[in-house]
């Protein structure tokens, strides 16, 4: 069989020639198709190519003289070869027609797919009406272009931070033409330094993103963890008791801080236990009762922290013995989930209802609402009903004394948006020694894993005719949602006039790439720069 790069006799017919010309017209446009969905084009293709008669001869439609075999006949053997080929060059034909036909079905799958990205084949964008912004100007115009026809966007900055437009809300809608143009007030507590500002279309959750500098206030502060170190006292309360308490973990400067955090003491404990945030996050701190012997325990939280040394807060409570009556004891106190933006919801947890006490417990879930005003509280009101993301079944029942019973909790992470989301199942047993008792939920939806730039914009300036200016240095890192994943880049779109090298790289983990940017020398002919 000849090598599959050889030149085949369908190719060349005029035919061939026509069907190429007809799919380079169909398709003027560069398609984005990934390297699987390249080796599937090509592997599908090869199927069809080499699916020929074996027995055929390779010139196809060629007639060859019967060789051997005396007859009487001469012309009847060479007439049934002759047919045989030509039976097999219309095999090829057909062939090689099917592999158009593939090749036709999968770039018109893959253009459909690209058109359903926004804009007729355009990648959602995103532009600020200045990359460069001092303390004192507050308002600054966002355009957005190419996302999902007259749908929902949200608009947040930094790390899942919402900005808050007119009236209060996050999420703006696009017009017909998946276009829209909004004014956003930068509020004081932006700070100075570099500020990225994401749109993420609420259908495909194809995201646009572009950075604000914001100056005027002298240097940029570090960013800094400022934990509050006093001791937390949770009081004291009866065996099978949890005490919940929010603790909030702020940035008295600029960039974002990732953190974790970790307690030696099975009785204590906090949700989420890792993040990354901006401004501040508000987390949980729990101390579990059930099992524990009445008494004084002193526990211990450490946090530590991508800007500073690990932090300890020492956490007090007391347990109390049992009196007679049933006791309405839930664990664990805390439950944490993790999904990734738009993937498939978490996998649903088990909490355990327990009756340490001496008479049946009675038990009602009374509500599942925001336990604190997370950041993303303004997000999940514009969602609406989308927006109820925790749930849990049943919803009642009778625990006798010394047993248990099993509740599933299930979070819908596919309806919100990234952010790290605060929950509360409340839930109440009449007559229990310490009813109502709560238990507080988190979910931490992470972003599309991705690559920002540290700056948006970069400014060359030189006089005509004269060296070109120097060399600028563009940062580019990889979000908080590739998890050390290896991330493949490249430039695309660059001026005639300007020079990015390399042009492609790849990132990995959470390092860093630095690629110097610089006008082009000579400037080719065709893009000659004139002053402006």
């Amino acid at each position: 069989m000849k090598p599959f790069d050889d030149l085949l006799p369908e190719e060349q017919e005029p035919q061939h020639e026509e069907l190429i010309l007809l799919l380079q017209r169909a398709y003027r446009r560069p398609l984005l198709v990934s390297p699987a969905e390249q080796a599937q084009i090509l592997a599908r293709v090869r199927e069809r190519l080499v699916q020929t008669d074996q027995g055929a001869s390779l010139n196809g439609h060629i007639l060859v003289p019967g060789i051997g075999g005396h007859s009487s006949f001469p012309s009847r053997p060479e007439a049934r070869v002759g047919k045989q080929h030509r039976s097999g060059w219309l095999v090829r034909q057909l062939n090689a027609l099917a592999a158009v036909l593939v090749v036709t079905m999968l770039l018109s799958a893959a253009l459909l797919l690209w058109l359903t990205a926004g804009g007729g084949g355009d990648i959602p964008t995103l532009t600020l009406s200045t990359n460069v912004a001092t303390i004192g100007i507050t308002t600054i115009r966002l355009s957005i272009k190419n996302f999902t026809p007259s749908t929902s966007v949200a608009l947040t900055h930094d790390i899942q931070e919402p900005i808050h437009l007119a009236g209060g809300s996050s999420i703006i809608r696009v017009g017909p033409a998946g276009s829209a143009n909004v004014a956003v007030n930068i509020a004081s507590d932006w700070g100075t330094g570099s500020h990225l500002i994401v749109a993420e279309d609420l259908k495909t959750r194809y995201t646009a993103s572009s950075t604000l500098q914001i100056t005027g206030a002298g240097p940029t502060p570090p960013p800094h963890l400022l934990i509050d170190n006093r001791p937390l006292d949770l009081g004291a309360a009866v065996v099978g008791t949890n005490t919940i308490r929010p603790f909030t973990l702020p940035n008295s400067g600029s960039g974002s801080i990732t953190w974790s955090a970790s307690s030696k003491q099975a009785w204590l404990l906090v949700s989420p236990s890792q993040g990354t945030f901006s401004s501040s996050q508000t987390i949980s701190i729990a101390v579990q009762r059930a099992g524990l012997k009445p008494g004084e325990y002193k526990g211990d939280l450490a946090i530590s922290s991508n800007v500073s040394p690990i932090e300890h807060v020492e956490v007090d409570m007391s347990v109390l013995p049992l009196t007679s009556g049933p006791v309405l004891a839930l664990s664990p106190a805390l439950l944490s989930f993790s999904a990734n933006d738009g993937q498939a919801n978490p996998s649903p947890q088990t909490l355990t209802i327990s009756n340490p006490g001496a008479r049946p417990l009675a038990w009602s879930l009374a509500s599942q609402a925001p336990a604190t005003a997370t950041a993303q509280l303004s997000l999940l009101r514009a969602l609406g009903p989308a927006g109820n993301w925790l749930n849990a079944a049943p919803l009642s029942g009778v625990v006798a004394p010394g047993t248990t019973a099993a509740i599933q909790v299930v979070v819908r992470s596919q309806s919100i948006l990234p952010g790290t989301y605060m929950g509360t199942l409340l839930f109440t047993a009449p007559g229990a020694l310490d009813s109502p008792q709560a238990v507080n939920v988190s979910l931490t939806v992470l972003p599309h894993c991705g690559i920002v730039t540290n700056s948006g914009f970069l400014s060359f300036t030189s006089v005509q005719g004269q060296s070109t200016p120097g060399t600028q240095a563009l940062s580019l890192n990889a979000t908080v949602g590739c998890s050390g994943a290896a991330i493949t880049w490249k430039t695309s779109g660059t001026p005639s006039w300007v020079a990015v090298t390399p042009a492609s790289g790849q990132l990995k983990g959470t390092s860093s790439a630095v690629v110097p940017a610089c006008r082009r020398t000579p400037i080719p002919a065709s893009s000659r720069l004139s002053p402006g």
